[in-house]
Protein backbone atom coordinates (compact mmCIF):
# COMPACT_ATOMS: atom_id res chain seq x y z
CA UNK A 1 0.00 0.00 0.00
CA UNK A 2 1.52 3.52 -0.94
CA UNK A 3 1.52 4.95 2.78
CA UNK A 4 2.50 8.43 3.73
CA UNK A 5 3.20 9.13 7.96
CA UNK A 6 1.98 12.23 9.51
CA UNK A 7 3.33 12.34 13.18
CA UNK A 8 3.39 14.99 15.71
CA UNK A 9 2.51 15.50 19.43
CA UNK A 10 -0.77 15.35 21.49
CA UNK A 11 -2.88 18.28 20.20
CA UNK A 12 -0.36 19.19 17.07
CA UNK A 13 -3.42 19.21 14.60
CA UNK A 14 -2.48 16.45 12.72
CA UNK A 15 -6.02 14.91 12.53
CA UNK A 16 -7.33 17.92 11.04
CA UNK A 17 -4.35 18.44 8.94
CA UNK A 18 -4.63 14.63 7.60
CA UNK A 19 -8.85 14.89 7.13
CA UNK A 20 -7.62 17.92 4.93
CA UNK A 21 -5.05 16.40 3.33
CA UNK A 22 -7.11 13.51 2.82
CA UNK A 23 -10.11 15.35 1.37
CA UNK A 24 -7.99 17.17 -1.07
CA UNK A 25 -5.89 14.09 -2.34
CA UNK A 26 -8.53 11.85 -2.41
CA UNK A 27 -6.37 9.35 -0.16
CA UNK A 28 -7.46 7.24 2.86
CA UNK A 29 -6.81 8.82 6.59
CA UNK A 30 -6.55 6.46 9.32
CA UNK A 31 -5.13 7.62 12.95
CA UNK A 32 -2.94 5.05 13.98
CA UNK A 33 -4.42 5.79 17.76
CA UNK A 34 -7.80 4.76 16.79
CA UNK A 35 -6.84 1.63 15.18
CA UNK A 36 -5.17 0.87 17.96
CA UNK A 37 -8.34 1.73 20.29
CA UNK A 38 -9.92 0.02 18.06
CA UNK A 39 -8.29 -3.34 18.13
CA UNK A 40 -6.65 -3.67 22.04
CA UNK A 41 -8.88 -4.89 25.11
CA UNK A 42 -8.38 -2.28 27.37
CA UNK A 43 -9.88 1.53 26.58
CA UNK A 44 -7.40 4.14 28.46
CA UNK A 45 -7.80 7.35 26.89
CA UNK A 46 -4.75 8.74 28.55
CA UNK A 47 -1.82 9.92 27.13
CA UNK A 48 0.53 7.62 28.77
CA UNK A 49 1.84 3.98 27.02
CA UNK A 50 1.99 1.30 29.09
CA UNK A 51 3.24 -1.02 26.09
CA UNK A 52 4.96 0.90 23.90
CA UNK A 53 5.90 -2.43 21.30
CA UNK A 54 2.40 -4.06 22.01
CA UNK A 55 0.51 -0.85 20.57
CA UNK A 56 2.88 -0.89 17.94
CA UNK A 57 2.03 -4.77 16.82
CA UNK A 58 -1.48 -3.88 17.40
CA UNK A 59 -1.43 -1.56 15.07
CA UNK A 60 0.47 -3.30 12.33
CA UNK A 61 -2.27 -5.66 12.82
CA UNK A 62 -5.07 -3.23 12.46
CA UNK A 63 -3.76 -2.04 9.25
CA UNK A 64 -3.35 -5.63 8.04
CA UNK A 65 -6.72 -6.50 8.92
CA UNK A 66 -8.35 -3.34 7.55
CA UNK A 67 -7.11 -4.60 3.84
CA UNK A 68 -5.04 -1.23 3.01
CA UNK A 69 -3.16 -2.79 0.34
CA UNK A 70 -4.49 -0.99 -2.92
CA UNK A 71 -5.44 2.22 -1.51
CA UNK A 72 -3.59 5.35 -0.82
CA UNK A 73 -3.30 5.90 3.02
CA UNK A 74 -2.48 8.65 5.17
CA UNK A 75 -1.62 7.48 8.18
CA UNK A 76 -1.43 9.78 11.34
CA UNK A 77 0.18 8.92 14.99
CA UNK A 78 3.48 9.35 16.47
CA UNK A 79 7.14 9.01 16.22
CA UNK A 80 7.58 8.88 19.64
CA UNK A 81 5.03 8.77 23.21
CA UNK A 82 5.09 9.35 26.52
CA UNK A 83 5.74 6.10 28.50
CA UNK A 84 3.80 4.84 31.64
CA UNK A 85 6.90 6.89 33.12
CA UNK A 86 6.07 10.22 31.25
CA UNK A 87 9.10 10.39 29.75
CA UNK A 88 9.31 10.11 25.95
CA UNK A 89 9.91 6.86 24.40
CA UNK A 90 10.64 7.04 20.72
CA UNK A 91 9.10 4.12 18.39
CA UNK A 92 11.34 1.78 17.15
CA UNK A 93 12.62 2.26 13.52
CA UNK A 94 11.33 -1.60 13.01
CA UNK A 95 7.67 -0.05 13.25
CA UNK A 96 8.75 2.12 9.95
CA UNK A 97 9.99 -0.29 8.35
CA UNK A 98 6.89 -2.93 8.55
CA UNK A 99 4.91 0.44 7.71
CA UNK A 100 6.86 1.34 4.25
CA UNK A 101 5.90 4.82 4.19
CA UNK A 102 6.73 6.65 1.40
CA UNK A 103 7.59 9.72 2.62
CA UNK A 104 6.85 11.26 6.55
CA UNK A 105 5.65 14.26 7.93
CA UNK A 106 6.22 15.87 11.15
CA UNK A 107 3.73 18.74 12.62
CA UNK A 108 5.37 20.63 15.72
CA UNK A 109 3.20 23.37 17.71
CA UNK A 110 4.31 25.61 20.47
CA UNK A 111 4.06 23.26 23.38
CA UNK A 112 1.69 26.19 25.71
CA UNK A 113 -0.64 25.63 22.36
CA UNK A 114 -0.69 21.88 22.42
CA UNK A 115 -1.00 22.52 26.30
CA UNK A 116 -4.12 24.33 25.83
CA UNK A 117 -5.47 22.74 22.86
CA UNK A 118 -5.25 19.48 25.06
CA UNK A 119 -7.12 20.80 27.81
CA UNK A 120 -10.15 22.15 25.76
CA UNK A 121 -10.32 19.24 24.36
CA UNK A 122 -9.59 16.33 26.98
CA UNK A 123 -10.08 18.33 29.94
CA UNK A 124 -6.27 17.17 30.83
CA UNK A 125 -2.83 17.50 29.42
CA UNK A 126 0.84 16.64 30.03
CA UNK A 127 2.58 18.64 32.00
CA UNK A 128 4.22 21.69 29.31
CA UNK A 129 7.78 20.22 30.14
CA UNK A 130 6.48 16.63 29.02
CA UNK A 131 5.08 18.28 26.10
CA UNK A 132 8.06 20.02 25.13
CA UNK A 133 10.11 16.83 25.69
CA UNK A 134 7.97 14.87 23.73
CA UNK A 135 8.15 17.19 21.09
CA UNK A 136 11.84 17.00 20.61
CA UNK A 137 11.50 13.09 20.70
CA UNK A 138 9.24 13.07 18.03
CA UNK A 139 11.49 15.25 15.97
CA UNK A 140 14.40 13.00 16.93
CA UNK A 141 13.08 9.90 15.77
CA UNK A 142 11.03 11.00 13.54
CA UNK A 143 14.59 12.44 11.79
CA UNK A 144 16.32 8.86 12.80
CA UNK A 145 13.30 7.14 10.89
CA UNK A 146 13.17 8.95 7.82
CA UNK A 147 17.44 8.70 7.64
CA UNK A 148 16.96 5.09 8.01
CA UNK A 149 14.37 4.30 5.64
CA UNK A 150 16.35 6.82 3.35
CA UNK A 151 12.82 8.59 2.69
CA UNK A 152 11.87 12.21 2.88
CA UNK A 153 10.51 13.94 5.52
CA UNK A 154 8.57 17.31 5.70
CA UNK A 155 8.80 19.14 9.24
CA UNK A 156 6.11 21.53 9.40
CA UNK A 157 5.69 24.01 11.97
CA UNK A 158 2.53 24.89 11.28
CA UNK A 159 -0.62 23.04 9.18
CA UNK A 160 -0.18 24.65 6.03
CA UNK A 161 -2.36 22.64 3.59
CA UNK A 162 -0.25 23.64 0.74
CA UNK A 163 3.41 22.32 1.59
CA UNK A 164 1.60 19.22 3.17
CA UNK A 165 -0.10 18.55 -0.11
CA UNK A 166 2.59 19.49 -2.76
CA UNK A 167 5.30 17.05 -0.56
CA UNK A 168 2.50 14.15 -0.55
CA UNK A 169 1.59 14.45 -4.22
CA UNK A 170 5.54 14.12 -4.97
CA UNK A 171 5.47 11.07 -2.79
CA UNK A 172 2.87 9.02 -3.67
CA UNK A 173 3.22 9.94 -7.44
CA UNK A 174 6.50 9.08 -7.30
CA UNK A 175 5.54 5.40 -6.03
Amino acid sequence: MPLAFLGGVHGAGKGVLARELAGELNVTHWSAGRLIQEYRDSKDSGKEVDDVDGNQDILLAALEAKHFRNIALLLDGHFAVLGRSGIPEPLPISVFRALKPLGLLLLTVDPAETHSRLLRRDGRAPSLRQLAALQEAEIEAGCAAARALGIPLLLLDSPRLDLASAFLTRTFVRS
